[in-house]
């Protein structure tokens, strides 16, 4: 497993990292890390192999809709 492009991130108050993971099998899954109350929430999508920079501004607003 391979981590790469690591970036901090905002959500909900919540300041954290974002960055891609290269699994074993090939895909790339973005993942986003935060840390509350000593308890690790994470966040791991895989975008779609074709077509998937449509999908960049749905997968966002699902995220930032989220409350923790």
């Amino acid at each position: 497993m391979h981590v790469s492009n690591a970036i901090p991130i905002s959500i909900s108050n919540l300041t954290g990292v974002k960055y891609n993971v290269t699994l074993p099998n090939g895909p790339l899954q973005t993942q986003m890390l935060f840390v509350k109350d000593s308890k690790g929430i994470l966040i791991g999508y895989i975008m779609g192999i074709k077509d998937h920079l449509k999908y960049v501004a749905d997968i966002n607003s699902m995220i930032n809709s989220l409350k923790f």
